[in-house]
């Protein structure tokens, strides 16, 4: 059996679209957790802050090297 930490943070980061619909998918698993959400498009803020709060930034991957050194800034 897991012993589980009530004070326990979970960061649930996803770009908009299919990976943030999977993420929400397991939303059972950190029920009893405060979570907070980074995501890529204002309109996913609009849909997720009733879960919790939610960060933007902006989409960085393999073909935005710089602006993935921004976010990390």
């Amino acid at each position: 059996m897991v012993k589980r930490k009530k004070n326990l943070r979970i960061c649930l980061a996803a770009s908009a679209g299919g990976h943030l619909k999977q993420l929400l998918k397991l939303s059972s698993c950190w029920v009893p957790y405060e979570v907070f959400y980074v995501s890529t498009m204002d309109v996913v803020k609009e849909k997720l802050k009733e879960r919790g709060r939610v960060y933007i930034t902006v989409e960085c991957n393999h073909e935005h090297f710089f602006r993935s050194l921004l976010v990390l800034a």
